[in-house]
């Protein structure tokens, strides 16, 4: 699996914004943390990555990259 570097943003219950980085780590890993952080309550949340590249995260945390 690719690695790389992604940065993540989001809301927790709607209102607190929050940022977490992830170093070295695959897209499948992102997306079960995201999973995770959708049955906290998250939502809203804005991915990238260390080469520019931004993906849309659905409510459910599929991970699809804009292109």
């Amino acid at each position: 699996m690719n690695t790389k570097n992604y940065k993540l943003k989001w809301l927790f219950h709607g209102k607190e914004p929050q940022f977490y980085e992830m170093s070295n780590t695959t897209l499948q890993s992102v997306q079960s943390y995201i999973q995770i952080l959708i049955g906290w309550g998250c939502s809203s949340f804005k991915l990238s990555d260390d080469e520019g590249n931004e993906y849309e995260v659905s409510k459910f945390g599929t991970i699809r990259e804009i292109v």
